[in-house]
């Protein structure tokens, strides 16, 4: 039950089992809450419980703690109201749904939107479930298909973040350090699953019939170029030798962004694009994110370059079959991450932002492609 109403509509709504949030700067926080437990939780417990996913300044929190007492005090009343199956102190947008924080009982709780396809909520449970059997990876507590929800254990950390600019042999030394063994992880966590790459390179050619890319809000040159490049890298793929691919458990987003530090170490969060992929897109992933934002000051060929060889041979005990090759079949599991990424990206909710991302990831990729010196991918 999700729906988002005025104010007179949920008081005549009279006994219906919900909880209720207002948007209140940038957030969602609960009326159904005592606001002095609010108060002791945001600024008092937070000493010891930092909140580093709601990147609450102390001003946002004097200001959300001012709204709740005014309402419960009955001397304020939200314009809108959004409505929610399950009970959070606050919460934030995210894709497909809402996030919403339990903070005294510690978990973190997605809530998908109504008109998310019940398959997709049911592959990204599934996904998050994978997830949890990691020792990096939040747990998951329970969930619910029916109510669109899952909840998992609230991971209390500080983002980790690289120096801007930072020394690539760094970024490889943090890699070595800390990730290459997640990574390897995700690689054994369950059997290889072998496909054929013709019906592969199907499915993920098939984002181009996504409809939302013919809406006429978005910029169709753009639209057009995302068009070209996918068509000639699926088109390269095809003319490989290759007639096979294994898929291994993938995180889909694996980067800085999304990793904590904690007491116990390092925590990779949001594992809503958890799913199979190619044995080499985390690790792509973790050196191009640095090459979209910038972070760096080369292009990384003879780092990722380190990082596959590294791997290579990190596997070659554990599973044998997957480490063959893999330093020799680079190129080809560079342009298939190319793919990968722009498909999760247009699986998210496309608006002029996300095709921005798209475009200057596009560029990003065949500009690493000329620093290899390998030909760019059609734009045009």
């Amino acid at each position: 039950m999700m729906t988002i109403t005025t104010a007179t509509d949920v008081i005549d709504a009279g006994t219906r089992t919900a909880y209720h949030y207002t948007p209140m700067k940038g957030r969602f926080i609960c009326l159904q809450q005592n606001p002095f437990n609010f108060l002791w939780s945001l600024c008092i417990r937070d000493r010891f419980l930092p909140i580093p996913s709601l990147n609450l300044s102390r001003k946002k929190r004097r200001q959300l703690i001012k709204f709740l007492i005014l309402h419960h005090l009955k001397l304020r009343r939200p314009a809108s109201i959004l409505t929610l199956p399950v009970f959070g102190n606050i919460g934030l947008s995210v894709h497909r749904g809402y996030r919403v924080f339990d903070l005294r009982r510690l978990l973190a709780i997605k809530v998908f939107r109504s008109d998310v396809d019940v398959d997709i909520v049911a592959n990204e449970i599934e996904a998050v479930r994978t997830a949890s059997r990691l020792s990096f990876a939040p747990g998951i507590r329970r969930w619910n298909l029916k109510e669109r929800w899952y909840e998992e254990v609230f991971v209390d950390g500080q983002p980790e973040y690289p120096i801007p600019n930072s020394d690539p042999a760094e970024l490889l030394k943090i890699y070595h350090n800390h990730f290459a063994h997640f990574i390897k992880e995700m690689i054994l966590l369950q059997p290889p699953v072998r496909v054929n790459l013709g019906d592969y390179l199907n499915s993920l050619h098939n984002i181009l019939d996504n409809e939302r890319l013919l809406s006429p809000n978005l910029d169709n040159t753009k639209i057009n170029a995302v068009r070209s490049f996918v068509s000639d890298l699926v088109e390269k793929l095809r003319n490989t030798n290759r007639c096979s691919l294994d898929l291994i458990f993938s995180h889909g987003d694996f980067s800085f962004v999304n990793v904590l530090n904690t007491s116990a170490g390092m925590r990779i969060i949001d594992w809503e694009s958890g799913a199979r992929r190619h044995l080499l897109n985390d690790l792509y992933n973790y050196f191009f994110t640095e090459l979209y934002y910038d972070r760096v000051r080369t292009n990384l060929v003879a780092e990722i370059k380190a990082a596959i060889s590294s791997l290579q041979s990190s596997l070659e005990t554990d599973a044998p079959d997957l480490a063959c090759d893999l330093l020799s079949s680079a190129t080809y599991y560079r342009h298939l991450y190319y793919l990968e990424r722009i498909k999760m990206l247009l699986e998210r909710d496309l608006d002029d932002h996300i095709l921005n991302v798209v475009i200057h990831s596009i560029e990003i990729f065949n500009g690493y492609e000329e620093a290899t010196g390998q030909q760019r991918f059609a734009t045009s």
